[in-house]
């Protein structure tokens, strides 16, 4: 006969709160039946597929130790995140990644270790011709929409009191980095001026100037005309030391520019290091 467990062991099981687990079987998401008495009880066949469905990983890989905090192998979790990414269903990435922020883990290894190198691999993809430049669209497309319904989500209510910039400069076009980042920086409680892509110049130099931000983020993907970049990056780094702001930059642009001095308070090779800057920084 399956083994039965109430919500509470379910989630010592997963190491999530209990009222995530009621919500994960109120939504359907996770199987359970309800005992004479009202009680939600769960099966453990139930529960090794909800497991398996979301990558869920523990350390002695047995369901019925408890008190045991969910191991996550990310190679498994983008792998899943790829199929969903090219999936028909246009609602499962967003359950998906919201799943696992529910079941604990932190969104900066959601979006530098799941979603960042899923994407990375949805472009070799296009660029081996494996998959259609439709296919990239619709992933990125999907990706968009269920960023920001996590960012509306996770947002934190209580601010830091700090203001952030984030935009990107002239002729990139590329968005999920900037929603990214823009989304963490609200989940820690900044105050963000999203300006979106292909920001002219002259507009964000205004702008550092009229808001005087404490940050200023700037992903980068392409770089069409290296010293036409370095010129545009040392002008707003000067109008952000002018404003008593700083500049994070970050992206794949960054490994061309290996023997070129790129001037920047940060160059980040991922969102995480933002994040640990932007605390050491700001004390926060």
């Amino acid at each position: 006969m399956d083994n039965l467990y109430s919500s509470k062991q379910v989630a010592d099981i997963i190491g999530v709160n209990e009222s995530t687990v009621k919500r994960w079987a109120d939504s359907g998401s996770l199987k359970c039946f309800r005992t004479p008495g009202g009680h939600r009880k769960f099966r453990k066949s139930d529960i090794r597929e909800f497991t398996s469905k979301f990558s869920f990983t523990f350390k002695d890989n047995t369901l019925g130790t408890h008190n045991r905090k969910p191991e996550y192998d990310f190679a498994r979790l983008k792998n899943t995140m790829l199929k969903k990414l090219l999936s028909d269903n246009d609602n499962d990435l967003y359950e998906y990644m919201n799943a696992l922020l529910e079941s604990g883990l932190p969104m900066l290894d959601l979006y530098d270790n799941v979603t960042a190198p899923a994407m990375s691999d949805i472009g070799e993809q296009w660029e081996r011709k494996r998959i259609g430049i439709e296919d990239e669209h619709l992933a990125s497309a999907k990706l968009t929409k269920a960023v920001i319904r996590l960012d509306s989500k996770y947002a934190r209510a209580e601010k830091n009191g700090l203001h952030a910039i984030c935009t990107t400069l002239e002729n990139e076009h590329h968005e999920i980095p900037l929603l990214l980042v823009s989304g963490i920086l609200r989940h820690y409680g900044w105050n963000v001026v999203f300006f979106g892509t292909n920001m002219p110049q002259k507009s964000i130099l205004k702008s550092v100037k009229t808001i005087k931000p404490d940050l200023i983020c700037i992903p980068m993907t392409v770089a069409d005309d290296k010293n036409a970049l370095k010129k545009m990056l040392s002008e707003i780094h000067s109008a952000a030391n002018n404003s008593g702001s700083v500049l994070a930059v970050g992206g794949k642009v960054l490994k061309v520019f290996d023997n070129v001095t790129l001037e920047a308070d940060l160059k980040a090779e991922n969102i995480r290091e933002l994040i640990k800057f932007t605390k050491e920084k700001f004390q926060i």
